[in-house]
């Protein structure tokens, strides 16, 4: 084999495996800001006042920090509880089904869970950049 084209073949071959580097790195550069929005999102936007904002709970009841009241999503559930110290809410009807805010966000405007990020950071006012 010509020594030119030994070198020409060896020289793409690393420009190729260096292009392909490069696109992993911007995917997982891209994967970590998107898992950076959702935690920024779901620490600044309190689920509490989500819920009361949203008239997710028509009769619901404060008691020691926690919303409880009937379940929006479920006909035959008679409990929706949330917890402030994970900001988790959940149905108590036997489902056992449980939301962060983004979740819940969805669940009640039929969103897929960026439209959901999206809607919540412009809503509450949340920079995503």
């Amino acid at each position: 084999m010509n020594p030119l084209k030994k070198n020409t073949t060896v020289l793409v071959a690393m420009i190729l495996a260096t292009l392909a580097w490069i696109i992993i790195l911007f995917f997982l550069v891209r994967i970590t800001l998107h898992f950076q929005y959702f935690s920024l999102v779901k620490s600044k936007v309190d689920i509490k006042q989500y819920i009361k904002d949203n008239h997710i709970l028509s009769n619901f009841k404060m008691a020691n920090g926690e919303i409880s009241g009937v379940c929006p999503f479920h006909a035959r559930a008679k409990d929706f509880n949330f917890k402030t110290k994970d900001e988790i809410a959940q149905c108590f009807s036997g489902c056992g089904e449980k939301w962060d805010v983004i979740d819940l966000n969805m669940k009640h405007k039929g969103l897929n869970k960026n439209e959901s990020l999206k809607d919540l950071a412009k809503t509450y006012n949340i920079a995503l950049s």
